[in-house]
């Protein structure tokens, strides 16, 4: 139609400007003609103005239906990538869960053998302390054995030192009644014989160039004293005060105790008289290796005390 329009502006271009004349008749009638070929014009422009503006719409309607399809098929897209993430997600998630179940498997795992461990380290430790009862037990049953032979023995020992003493009392007795017998001859004797000197002194006189014999050199002195050596029982020299003295012929070093601090003691044995530093509880015999238990049975008093006893004036009984 829009070529058709065309072709009629150009026609209507091409009339001629100076057109023939006419009769007055004829002049209406071209007017008519101008007005209907204007009016078919007018409608042909609004024939192709609505022919335009249908092709118009329909473009719209085509870009509309495109704009829709684009639109459906990105929803589409969009849905089917939303799916896909989804079973993405699903499956991000279920091997979240695989691995936590794993982990989950290994925690237990791990605790179910520490557990173990703790169990048998348990039963190790009751079957150590089991062993501990049995061996104190043991050991209590032996500590007991050999509490009741020591009983046994110092009882016998007891026994034994009470016999020798009641011997010992018995023997002193008799040896007392010997000694004051002999003491007793003695003196009688040495009466008479000092009767007898006393008259040839009296009718004599002491022999020409007679001297006193000077008095023997103490064994020590205040300054000295004298011990055996333990080893090879020779006597040696020390000076007072010193606790170790060296044996100049073995080279044994002697522990020194003073006369105070020396006890006596008979071995329950071998019947050896043992010396030990006063307040000992106990000594071992150096003859048979049997330990003596020193008590009130058998501690006797230092030996200092029983030298100033000795010292003491003999009385006789008359």
């Amino acid at each position: 139609m829009s070529g058709e329009a065309d072709i009629v502006v150009t026609e209507s271009q091409h009339i001629p400007t100076s057109p023939p004349q006419q009769t007055p008749l004829q002049q209406p009638k071209q007017e008519q003609q101008q007005q209907e070929e204007k009016e078919q014009l007018q409608q042909e422009e609004k024939e192709e103005e609505q022919q335009q503006e249908e092709k118009e719409q329909q473009q719209q309607q085509q870009q509309q239906q495109q704009e829709e399809q684009q639109d459906e098929k990105q929803k589409e897209q969009e849905e089917e990538d939303e799916k896909q993430n989804e079973q993405q997600d699903v499956k991000q998630k279920e091997q979240q869960e695989d691995v936590k179940q794993k982990e989950q498997q290994q925690e237990d795992d791990e605790k179910q053998n520490e557990q173990q461990q703790e169990d048998v380290k348990q039963k190790e430790q009751q079957q150590e302390d089991v062993k501990q009862k049995e061996q104190q037990e043991e050991d209590d049953e032996k500590q007991n054995e050999e509490s009741k032979k020591e009983k046994e023995a110092l009882e016998a020992l007891e026994i034994e030192q009470k016999e020798e003493r009641e011997n010992e009392k018995e023997e002193e007795v008799q040896v007392n009644e010997q000694d004051e017998e002999e003491e007793t001859q003695v003196n009688e004797q040495d009466e008479e014989e000092e009767a007898q000197v006393n008259e040839k002194d009296e009718d004599e006189g002491p022999p020409p160039g007679w001297d006193s014999l000077p008095p023997p050199p103490p064994l020590s002195t205040p300054d000295r004293g004298q011990m055996v050596c333990g080893s090879c029982h020779r006597l040696l020299s020390y000076p007072r005060g010193s606790k170790h003295v060296q044996c100049s012929c073995c080279q044994t070093v002697n522990y020194v105790l003073e006369e105070h601090q020396v006890g006596q003691v008979m071995c329950g044995s071998c019947q050896v008289l043992l010396m030990y530093p006063y307040g000992a509880l106990s000594v071992r015999c150096c003859s048979c290796r049997s330990v003596v238990y020193i008590g009130d049975h058998n501690k006797r008093p230092p030996l200092s005390e029983q030298q100033s006893q000795a010292c003491r004036p003999f009385s006789i009984s008359h």
